[in-house]
């Protein structure tokens, strides 16, 4: 159970120094956890004037403020925050405050008498994306005809929000597990502190793509890049020491046949060219059947041919793992990249294969993702043998967007087309 925000001891003593009097009055505080040990980076604010102080490796902080009535919250990553009242008189006061640690417990609320929870409910709000913090969770959505980056705690209650630009299309979370908002030409990283949620500078969105977004992950001093060719239709990873300075390949995917038959329509398109009508006056039969034979062959190529294969790449626990869904194998990696293991993976030869890979990264299990008749089910992956243990029905909605799993729980937005045009956030957990 959450507990309840509480400090176990505000004592404020003052301090006749035979200052100067005045308006102002300087304070010194300290701030330090239930077990009496030193705090640094508790984020002191005062509600009036909204200065803001941070403790320092000793656990103080200092600040000048007019005399009176003073309300000061106290903020900390992973401490339950308080809120605490004084009376400023004199010219020099001390503050000594205590903060809990939180106990996380994501609030729970039923939709009906199956396992179906809102994570978050709020009237009037589209979720576009969510991304999880160290504490709580990040919330990309529009209220009110305003777009809005909130965060919020475990609590449903908001920590901070801005204000954003134009709508977004999504978060990414990159190697190094900053976040950016991405627009169609645009990326800002998300600056996020206690005391200041914020977006960075934007870069345009071919740079973020070309070298941002092609780093997958790390482990210890290694980085891992993927690199597509071939028409999408093969993936290359290397592995870049960044302290040798060394790269090297560690596993390529080519998927051959699609590649030979994306090629033959690429190709068609490109000779049919010719065929677009852009004249005035009659065209014979044929020349409009070549017209439309180009465009519908465009259209495919757009839309279903130009896709990249699927073969990701995890990180987990101390290894890394390629899935070639091409070769039907799956390979390890240790913390140096050298291949370690492999085993065999058949189920993505199932009809209602998802194509897609779920990593808990509480966890640290692995599931694959399945559609059947609109409905999502969620199987746990043997790292193993590659075979597929439990299968994890998620009940009621069907056609989710955004699935993630995080700490035994499947998270997903979900709209109801026709009685609710906004995007709610729900969970379920995968017993």
């Amino acid at each position: 159970m959450l507990q309840k925000i509480f400090f176990l001891l505000s004592l404020i003593l003052v301090l006749n120094l035979d200052a100067q009097t005045g308006n102002f009055s300087f304070i010194e505080g300290k701030v330090l956890d239930e077990n009496k040990n030193l705090l640094a980076d508790v984020v002191v604010q005062d509600s009036a004037s909204s200065t803001v102080a941070i403790t320092d490796a000793k656990g103080v902080f200092r600040m000048n403020l007019t005399k009176g009535n003073k309300k000061f919250y106290y903020k900390k990553l992973g401490y339950s925050p308080i809120q605490t009242t004084y009376q400023i008189l004199e010219d020099s006061t001390f503050i000594l405050e205590f903060l809990s640690k939180r106990v996380k417990q994501l609030p729970i609320v039923e939709i009906n008498a199956e396992k179906i929870q809102w994570a978050y409910k709020k009237p009037n709000a589209y979720i576009f994306d969510y991304e999880w913090l160290e504490e709580g969770v990040l919330l990309l959505l529009e209220e009110n005809k305003k777009y809005k980056l909130r965060w919020i705690d475990d609590n449903e209650i908001t920590i901070l929000e801005t204000l954003i630009p134009a709508q977004p299309e999504k978060f990414h979370k990159d190697c190094f597990n900053n976040i950016s908002i991405l627009y169609k030409d645009s990326a800002y990283q998300v600056y996020v502190n206690y005391d200041q949620l914020k977006l960075m500078s934007a870069v345009e969105r071919q740079n973020y793509n070309a070298v941002v977004i092609p780093c997958v992950t790390a482990l210890k001093q290694i980085f891992y890049f993927q690199n597509y060719s071939h028409l999408n239709k093969a993936i290359t990873y290397l592995a870049i020491d960044t302290v040798s300075k060394k790269q090297r390949i560690l596993q390529s995917l080519f998927n051959k046949d699609s590649y030979y038959y994306a090629k033959s329509v690429y190709e068609g398109v490109l000779n049919s060219a010719g065929y677009n009508i852009n004249k005035m006056g009659n065209i014979s039969v044929s020349e409009l059947s070549l017209s439309r034979k180009a465009q519908n062959d465009l259209w495919f190529y757009q839309m279903v041919l130009s896709k990249p294969i699927y073969g990701p790449l995890f990180k987990i626990r101390d290894s890394v793992f390629v899935f070639d869904y091409v070769n039907d194998t799956g390979y390890v990696f240790n913390d140096s990249s050298k291949a370690a293991r492999k085993f065999p993976i058949p189920y993505h030869h199932q009809k209602d294969w998802g194509k897609e890979l779920l990593l808990d990264h509480v966890t640290q299990n692995l599931y694959a993702k399945f559609i059947k008749d609109g409905l999502t089910y969620l199987c746990d992956i043997n790292l193993n043998t590659g075979k597929l243990n439990r299968k994890h029905k998620l009940e009621k909605h069907v056609f989710l967007n955004t699935i993630k799993v995080k700490d035994g729980y499947a998270y997903y937005l979900y709209k109801d087309k026709i009685d609710n045009p906004y995007n709610y956030l729900y969970r379920q957990r995968l017993d």
